[in-house]
């Protein structure tokens, strides 16, 4: 195995196909997955993990440089999104609001369904109003039909 020499002209062009072809690749990949709704999902949620959005300092140094690092890794994979296909970067953070409203409206159904209490009518099981029988239980008038409505 012969040694990289910067100074000869082959070494170079062979080291700058390699660098291109590998260049294509990531390309390639980032363009996979940003094409598709679960990878553009994925890609912003580690750019939220990543705190690309945010400060990274803390009161702790190691703290400090743990969020740097996360920052660095977020802001390079930032980048290629913003040099490859900025579009899809435009769609990723659109649907990211769409899911965090979505989100939001749901949370608060819940909210206000805890509060009043369920809208539904909780199950009463035929004859639990103390007679046991059967033929209470199972009679036209008890499931409600053939009620009498004339009340002369």
């Amino acid at each position: 195995m012969t040694d990289y020499d910067a100074s000869n002209k082959r070494h170079i062009d062979i080291r700058n196909r390699s660098a291109k072809a590998l260049d294509e690749a990531y390309n390639n990949v980032i363009n996979s997955i940003m094409g598709v709704v679960d990878g553009r999902a994925y890609v912003y949620d580690l750019l939220i993990y990543c705190h690309v959005f945010e400060q990274p300092f803390a009161a702790d140094p190691y703290s400090t440089s743990f969020g740097c690092g996360q920052l660095d890794v977020g802001q390079v994979l930032l980048r290629q999104i913003m040099r490859i296909c900025p579009d899809q970067y435009v769609q990723m953070t659109r649907e990211a609001n769409a899911r965090s409203a979505t989100d939001d409206a749901r949370r608060s159904r819940s909210d206000k369904d805890a509060d009043r209490g369920d809208l539904i009518p909780a199950y009463t099981h035929p004859g639990a109003n103390g007679d046991d029988s059967s033929s209470a239980a199972d009679s036209d008038e008890a499931r409600g039909f053939g009620r009498n409505e004339s009340t002369e």
